[in-house]
């Protein structure tokens, strides 16, 4: 009768056991599509909190001069959004992509390793200069002289408007310290 306890015992210990065990795997599957929900949500939030407008922004900021800005509706290849502007009478062409899309992908790395890419714009199939800053694609004329724009492109940082960056603010705690230091010196040698 003892043999039987035991191993009855023995059996509803490994049974609590495997239960448990069971209950751990559905919580790391239920945290596995809770992390696929998350970064899903984290995608379609950035993909609805930042915009061109962010960036024609981020140029007027940085003094890049531009006129005749359009929003590009007929866009044959995956983007959110787009705007054609001209900027030192060079038509430049900006667009927001969808950089998960295969075909994309294809384009932003060519943008990227050869500097070019042939898109179709109006109707018309080309080839651009091509420059590339995370979700934003920047087509150009191969002889267009837009160098503000290509400088201030690249510091363009996804869903801000500002530009400090942690130097400027170094630059300008080192700067209001000199400052301090030197009216210091001002009052000790009068």
């Amino acid at each position: 009768m003892k043999k039987q306890y035991k191993v009855m015992a023995c059996t509803l210990a490994l049974c609590s056991m495997l239960a448990a065990c069971s209950t751990k795997d559905d919580k790391k599957d239920n945290n596995k599509v809770e992390n696929k929900v998350e970064n899903k949500a984290n995608t379609a939030k950035k993909d609805t909190e930042d915009s061109i407008d962010n960036m024609m922004s981020y140029f007027k900021e940085k003094g890049v001069a531009y006129d005749q800005s359009e929003n590009i509706d007929q866009m044959d290849f995956a983007a959110y959004e787009g705007r054609s502007f001209m900027a030192n009478n060079n038509r430049v062409y900006l667009y927001r992509v969808k950089s998960e899309d295969e075909n994309m992908k294809k384009i932003l790395k060519e943008a990227a390793d050869k500097g070019k890419v042939k898109v179709n714009i109006n109707n018309k199939e080309s080839e651009y200069n091509a420059k590339v800053n995370g979700d934003y694609l920047l087509l150009y004329e191969t002889n267009a002289d837009i160098s503000d724009v290509l400088g201030a492109f690249p510091g363009y940082r996804a869903g801000t408007t500002t530009t400090t960056t942690s130097t400027d603010e170094s630059d300008q705690s080192n700067d209001q310290s000199n400052t301090k230091d030197s009216t210091e010196n001002q009052t000790d040698t009068e």
